[in-house]
Parts: C-alpha cells; sequence; structure tokens
C-alpha cells in the first residue's frame, strides 16, 4: 500500500501543478476533467494517496508493536543475525 500512496500523492500533485504549466496528464484529459476539474482531481487524489499511504504506515507499526510483544529485543536480534548469516 505504500507504493500505491506514494504514486497516488504524486500523481495528485502533477495533476494539480501541471494546469498552472498549461499541461496536462492524458488520463486526466480522457476523463474530460479540466481546468478546476483538474485541479479537483489532483486534490482528491492525493488526499485517496495519502490515506493509503498512513493505512500502511499504521499497520506496519501496530505489526512491529504485536512483534516486540510476542519476541523480547534480544531474540529479533538474533534472528536478524541468523539470516544475514551465510552458513558454509
Amino acid at each position: 500500500m505504500y507504493s500505491w500512496g506514494i504514486t497516488l500523492m504524486i500523481v495528485g500533485a502533477l495533476s494539480f501543478i501541471l494546469p498552472i504549466l498549461g499541461r496536462q496528464f492524458i488520463v486526466v484529459s480522457a476523463l474530460g476533467l479540466t481546468g478546476m476539474g483538474s485541479a479537483l482531481a489532483g486534490i482528491v487524489l492525493f488526499g485517496v494517496g495519502l490515506a493509503l499511504f498512513n493505512a500502511a504506515r499504521t499497520k506496519e507499526s501496530e505489526e512491529m508493536a504485536t512483534l516486540l510483544k510476542k519476541y523480547p529485543p534480544q531474540t529479533l536480534q538474533n534472528l536478524h543475525l541468523r539470516k544475514t548469516r551465510k552458513h558454509p
């Protein structure tokens, strides 16, 4: 969800800014959104992207909190060391 959130935020920001420079995304033009419609679509896309990004971040932090409750920090460090070491 991180990647979708970031992508939508970028597309939304550019959909808002590009009409100022006399440019526009083909997708936005195909939908018939010009002028204020393009700016409004940009704001909506940015908002949806921000919501997805925050949801992914919240989900990840909850998973990390659950993992920290389940395993003590030293155990997590040992698990990490086992994964990074290559056995002959």
